[in-house]
């Protein structure tokens, strides 16, 4: 996965949520463009997802992902089920 894919995503208008889904099968839904972080600089190999705790409004947990891991980035059709959400609202 490169920067910049997550990047065209996120500056998408609207912005559709999209999935990051991890070569481990672990998925993060981006829903909001400040709920993840892109490095600035081309060759990034990390960026930063923060997941809502559930049932909490103000309280987040960080993930820092290494871009080798994420096997693709889904943006869900009309038709596209989402996984069920897990306990941190990231649908692992």
């Amino acid at each position: 996965m490169t920067p910049d894919r997550i990047r065209d995503a996120l500056t998408a208008k609207p912005l559709p949520p999209f999935d990051l889904v991890l070569t481990s099968g672990e998925t993060y839904t981006i829903v909001h463009p400040d709920w993840v972080s892109v490095p600035p600089f081309p060759f990034a190999r990390e960026v930063v997802v923060y997941t809502q705790i559930e049932g909490e409004r103000e309280r987040f947990h960080t993930q820092w992902i290494n871009l080798g891991q994420v096997l693709k980035l889904v943006i869900p059709t009309a038709t596209t089920t989402r996984p069920a959400a897990g306990p941190e609202g990231n649908g692992a």
